[in-house]
């Protein structure tokens, strides 16, 4: 009888081509990686350089995530400042208009006060 192909190997190669290599076991008596995933072995420069490529992608990221808050907190600041001088103005329209009440409670006509309940007819 003829031997079963084994496709272990090509199985490995396939997983560890596909495998980013994030998780790695170090052993420290032969300064060896080798990843968690797949089992490949990893060469500890490579690991170093890909860490700090992935480092810098997630520093942009953060970046990019403090620009957008920033963004939204001096669009939040703009419409504040927007209401505090829409209730400003009205605050002023009300006193305005209260003052003129008030101008208008104390005229008289024909020595009536306009403002006075009892009026005479």
């Amino acid at each position: 009888m003829g031997k079963l192909l084994d496709l272990q190997p090509r199985l490995r190669l396939k997983l560890q081509a596909s495998c980013s290599h994030q998780f790695v076991s170090v052993d420290m008596s032969a300064a060896d990686l080798t990843c968690d995933e797949c089992g490949a072995e990893i060469d500890p420069w490579w690991y170093l350089r890909d860490l700090a490529k992935r480092n810098d992608a997630h520093l942009a990221w953060h970046q990019k995530v403090i620009d957008d808050v920033n963004q939204r907190v001096d669009a939040f600041n703009a419409d504040i400042a927007d209401m505090n001088d829409r209730i400003r103005k009205l605050n002023d329209e009300i006193n305005r208009l209260n003052n003129r009440r008030l101008e208008l409670a104390n005229t008289t006509v024909n020595g009536i006060r306009v403002g006075s309940r009892r009026r005479r007819l």
